[in-house]
């Protein structure tokens, strides 16, 4: 009976197993597939600074890491805030960090709100002290929380086969919309426990897209926001992406620009060809094999894999040229690009396989290219903790294209026309995978029409209005032409750039040899916070027409000086 007991649990172990293997793309519209915007980005800024092996060392700490200040509660939220008659309601996961609160000399209560994004919450995110956030919430005695966004990690509205879980219909309940009114509705029932409260809410990437929308759409709910990286100019086709990688691969050098151009020149002819398609097989082991039968969406799905490494390069570079050499950077790749003597395609193959090791797989490892097997994980609508990572995936995804109410589209593709990588990634390739993933009904039609019913909820770039917010982006991150570039100084509105970082960079802990421009960003940002704090206002009409990069300092510096004064 013991061994019958015994292999019965072995064969559903083996079953789990082999059910869970991973036919996802690494990356998926700029999105790692194993993890979240924030999550990844601190993963590769941790190994730019100390060094991959010692990243891996890092992360069997954290994971035994203990933060007994943190503590895991659950609200009650309707599931459609905006139909009086849907009376449905779902338990949102919430954590809170009340180790810094203290009622101010001036009987206020300070608390601070972390946005929870495309990704299941991570609990150090609420009780690791260095990160920025929580460094002032120490500093102004505030008490923390970090909310779960709806359809992510435990907040499942619809769990149940029954219910359908994140089935297409479902998804009219996964918009920006409804998680916004989330945040709203837990603050203000929290309000009543707390004495003359006053929120400031933060977010990176897509949650600092949040907290900007959050500024202009509920200002009297918060005293400001610090929105990191926020990819506020929702579009379809965000061609502009590759461009932007483009920008970045050339502060590198012409050499790097020429020989990425070069090298994704020739990989795409040789998928043209017989002799060529069994060359790359062979060069990057792709499972299956590209073939004579191979169709043009197996090419594509290839292409897509290789332009995929470098945008999760380059999405999140670091200029830490005085720490040691670049490791995981453009910086890195641009190493690999411009060796003499390489085969261009070989360089290619050079950089995948340096990144893979990164994530801790093998050099020759199978380069899986089953578009279907892909899109048959994504397919998931139930969610548990073993599926998490696909789950995350189709969310977001579904963010991007796949709800009936409204969609952030950011379609990366290659479309720009004449550019380093060529027309390798077209749009219909995603609107095509959109519309595998989720219903037969989905086109460029669909995908176009919830883009612009989300552009419109959040508000035209070139328009923003938000009081009391900073929006920092990093200089050698992509996602910055999405971003808000109007700095308005009466309304404490800074749209900055940072030299030398990429994305969501000025969220993490401190290192020593960060870029200078780093430094500054931090001190406005601190500065700022004190100063929604304080509920003082700056005497000021000056207006700025661009966006401040890292040497424009000065300026922000004399428009402090009124608040440092009164």
């Amino acid at each position: 009976m013991q061994f019958l007991l015994a292999f019965t649990i072995f064969t559903a172990g083996l079953v789990q197993v082999l059910a869970q293997t991973n036919y996802l793309p690494n990356y998926l519209l700029g999105r790692s597939t194993k993890r979240s915007f924030l999550s990844h980005h601190e993963r590769m800024h941790y190994a730019n600074i100390h060094g991959v092996e010692a990243l891996l060392a890092h992360e069997r700490e954290e994971k035994d890491a203990n933060y007994p200040n943190v503590e895991d509660t659950y609200f009650e939220q309707k599931l459609d805030h905006f139909n009086a008659t849907d009376t449905r309601t779902w338990w949102q996961r919430v954590q809170v960090n009340k180790q810094f609160f203290n009622l101010t000399s001036d009987g206020q209560s300070n608390l601070f709100l972390l946005i929870g994004g495309e990704g299941e919450l991570e609990t150090k995110w609420t009780g690791k002290a260095e990160y920025q956030y929580l460094q002032m919430a120490k500093e102004h005695s505030a008490y923390v929380v970090q909310v779960e966004h709806r359809f992510f990690g435990k907040s499942q509205p619809l769990n149940t086969t029954e219910l359908g879980g994140q089935n297409f219909y479902n998804l009219r309940y996964l918009t920006t919309q409804q998680a916004l009114e989330d945040l709203a509705v837990y603050m203000k029932a929290t309000n009543a426990h707390f004495k003359n409260p006053r929120w400031v809410v933060f977010g990176g990437s897509y949650p600092g897209a949040m907290a900007a929308v959050f500024r202009e759409r509920y200002p009297d709910m918060s005293v400001g926001a610090i929105a990191s990286s926020a990819v506020v100019n929702v579009q379809t086709d965000y061609y502009g992406y590759a461009q932007g990688m483009v920008d970045t691969i050339k502060l590198q050098g012409m050499d790097c620009y020429n020989a990425v151009n070069e090298s994704f020149s020739k990989l795409h002819q040789q998928t043209l060809t017989s002799g060529g398609r069994i060359s790359l097989t062979k060069i990057f082991n792709i499972q299956p094999p590209l073939s004579d039968n191979s169709t043009p969406l197996d090419i594509t799905n290839f292409l897509a894999n290789i332009f995929g490494t470098f945008q999760g390069v380059i999405q999140y570079s670091y200029d830490n040229r005085d720490v040691n050499s670049a490791k995981q950077t453009v910086g890195g790749i641009c190493g690999f690009m411009t060796t003499h003597n390489v085969d261009p395609v070989q360089k290619l193959k050079n950089v995948y396989d340096w990144n893979n090791a990164f994530e801790g797989i093998k050099a020759n490892a199978p380069l899986n290219n089953d578009y279907w097997a892909g899109i048959k994980q994504l397919q998931v609508t139930i969610w548990n903790q073993n599926n998490n990572d696909a789950f995350e995936a189709r969310g977001w995804m579904a963010l991007c294209c796949g709800s009936s109410v409204s969609d952030i589209g950011f379609l990366q593709t290659t479309d720009q026309g004449d550019n380093i990588f060529g027309s390798i990634v077209p749009l219909n390739f995603y609107v095509d995978m959109c519309r595998d993933i989720f219903d037969s009904s989905i086109n460029i039609d669909f995908i176009n029409k919830g883009v612009a019913a989300e552009k419109q909820y959040y508000i035209d770039v070139a328009k923003y209005n938000g009081t009391n917010v900073v929006l920092p982006n990093g200089q050698l991150d992509p996602w910055k032409r999405s971003g808000v570039m109007i700095n308005n100084t009466a309304n404490h509105e800074y749209a900055i750039i940072i030299d030398g970082i990429g994305h969501c960079g000025d969220m993490y802990p401190t290192h020593a040899g960060e870029p200078a421009g780093l430094d500054a960003a931090r001190k406005l940002i601190f500065s700022e916070v004190a100063y929604y704090l304080s509920g003082k206002s700056v005497q000021t009409t000056t207006k700025i027409a661009g966006p401040l990069t890292s040497l424009s300092f000065l300026t922000i510096a004399s428009s402090l000086l009124v608040f440092l004064l009164l």
